[in-house]
């Protein structure tokens, strides 16, 4: 007689089988074909993968997820961002002051990046919002900044604006809270005349007005023109 290999019962040996073992094996059975082995298993990795970057990118466009940080995760993030920070003149007769930190910058849009609580820290939280956030969410350093100087984001939508135009700069006189399309406004904004007898103003009409930095020598604006 062949004997099968397979570790479950086939129709023939299922018949074969004394009857009191029957009920019980046809239990067994039926809670076993109810399981689906798609929901048994795990969620691929890559896919999961996907799902935490998708959350991150979410809770990037809310502003309000700022307001959720304790003073001790504050005091750690502004921490880092002072840490080594340089300040930075325009050019020799400006009187403005950027601050510029040693966090690594965004290539394309030049703002700081890899600003990041601990697992640990993470842990003191119980708001809801920040459920999803794990120890590789980047938090927005200019956001941060504006939190600790007291200037809360009043719409989830908001974003921290730079008076500066120096997507790096966490001088919080140099921020503001702002809607998107204010901040898009003010990007190559008109902040420098000089008239023919020899009077300059800044005609910038946002309110406040953007800083005049027409004679900016850093490598932001050197890119930019």
């Amino acid at each position: 007689m062949e004997t099968s290999s397979s570790p479950f019962l086939s129709d023939d040996d299922f018949q074969a089988t004394p009857p009191e073992l029957k009920d019980v094996l046809s239990l067994s059975k039926k809670r076993t074909l109810q399981v689906s082995p798609k929901e048994c298993d795990a969620p691929e990795k890559p896919q999961l993968q996907r799902i935490v970057k998708r959350k991150r990118r979410i809770h990037e466009k809310n502003s309000l997820i700022l307001t959720t940080l304790n003073r001790e995760q504050l005091d750690y993030l502004v921490a880092r961002i002072k840490r080594n920070w340089k300040v930075f003149r325009p050019s020799t007769t400006s009187h403005v002051e950027c601050y510029r930190s040693t966090l690594s910058l965004d290539g394309r849009r030049g703002y700081p990046k890899s600003l990041r609580l601990t697992n640990k820290l993470l842990r003191q939280s119980e708001d809801p919002l920040l459920s999803d956030i794990d120890s590789k969410y980047s938090w927005n350093a200019a956001g941060v900044m504006l939190v600790d100087s007291g200037k809360l984001p009043e719409n989830a939508t908001d974003e921290a604006s730079h008076l500066c135009n120096h997507p790096w700069c966490v001088n919080p006189e140099h921020l503001v809270w702002e809607s998107p399309k204010k901040n898009y406004s003010r990007k190559n904004c008109n902040t420098h005349f000089e008239c023919e007898c020899g009077k300059v103003s800044n005609p910038c009409t946002h309110s406040p007005q953007c800083l005049d930095l027409f004679d900016c020598t850093c490598d932001w604006h050197k890119k930019e023109s």
